[in-house]
């Protein structure tokens, strides 16, 4: 049985560009809580409680959920064309942009069923 020998420079780019991906997430979950927070009336005002567990759960869960769950597909994606399970760098950083959007998006949806 043969082991597929993993190159240093490959893991270190595939770890950068998952920390890249995942800092995107982060603050793509601060931008749509101050755009839809400050900028969007349609959402009521939460209580100072609310507010502060919305900011600190919310950027450790979405940066898990979304940045963890794109991550994956990601490297779904790799397996299917290259056969291997090590996730390309630059899809990983594609995965990271679309699961910050999907990120920022998702911040008003999470606001009101909070309400």
């Amino acid at each position: 049985m043969s082991q597929k020998h993993l190159d240093n420079n490959d893991v270190i780019a595939n770890d950068k560009a998952a920390k890249t991906a995942s800092q995107y997430v982060v603050a793509a979950w601060f931008l749509g809580l101050a755009y839809y927070y400050w900028f969007d009336k349609s959402v009521p005002n939460l209580g100072i409680v609310t507010g502060f567990l919305l900011v600190v759960v919310g950027m450790f869960a979405s940066s898990i959920i979304f940045g963890m769950g794109f991550h994956f597909i990601g490297r779904l994606i790799a397996k299917v064309l290259t056969g291997r399970w090590e996730a390309l760098p630059g899809l990983s950083l594609i995965t990271g942009i679309v699961s910050s959007i999907v990120t920022f998006l998702s911040v008003k949806y999470v606001i009101i069923y909070l309400l």
